[in-house]
């Protein structure tokens, strides 16, 4: 299961704030292999940091809508397969200009 996220504008220009991230990686010359390798890292760190527990104190269980407990991040994931992550399409600017 994933969240599905409503597509939220800015008020003043009626873009996400995805679309305004993609903008401003452009305008800095930050290309998507950069993003992709920071976003691997960013990945891997996290989900090491949560296998550790080095981060155990900044944690709060909740309890879910199933009355389950949830002590844990479901969307870190660790060791990302770099072939997959090459394949997956744009999500914001692409996708809102209907490419």
């Amino acid at each position: 299961w994933l969240p599905s996220a409503p597509r939220i504008a800015e008020r003043s220009t009626g873009h996400t704030m995805g679309w305004h991230a993609d903008v401003t990686a452009e305008g800095h010359g930050i290309g998507r292999g950069d993003q992709d390798a920071w976003a691997m890292r960013s990945h891997d760190r996290a989900f090491e940091a949560q296998k550790s527990g080095v981060l155990a104190d900044e944690v709060v269980t909740v309890v879910g809508a199933d009355g389950k407990l949830l002590s844990v991040d479901a969307m870190v994931r660790g060791h990302q397969d770099w072939a997959r992550l090459r394949a997956l399409r744009p999500v914001f600017r692409r996708a809102e200009e209907g490419a």
